[in-house]
């Protein structure tokens, strides 16, 4: 995909949804209604180009959002490592 592409993509995802919009959504989709952000990470990429493409900075902001934002519980996994988000 081309950056001028890539670039228009990430205009109308950012102006058309939120991050917490984005990720709500990943969550929502799971079937036990809970996330690691790695299955948060895949939803994003499955749904817009624009998450697959060499740009990781997306990431950043998916972390912080999930850190500093109300909508989302974390709770430890039972078995590996890292979370869940509610």
């Amino acid at each position: 995909m081309s950056l001028k592409k890539r670039q228009s993509e990430a205009v109308y995802i950012l102006h058309k949804y939120t991050y917490i919009k984005l990720m709500g959504e990943a969550i929502e989709k799971q079937d036990s209604k809970c996330a690691t952000l790695h299955e948060i990470y895949e939803y994003l990429r499955q749904k817009h180009a624009f998450f697959r493409g060499e740009y990781v900075g997306w990431k950043y902001y998916v972390c912080v959002t999930l850190s500093v934002g109300e909508n989302f519980k974390k709770l430890h996994k039972e078995i590996g490592r890292g979370i869940l988000l509610i």
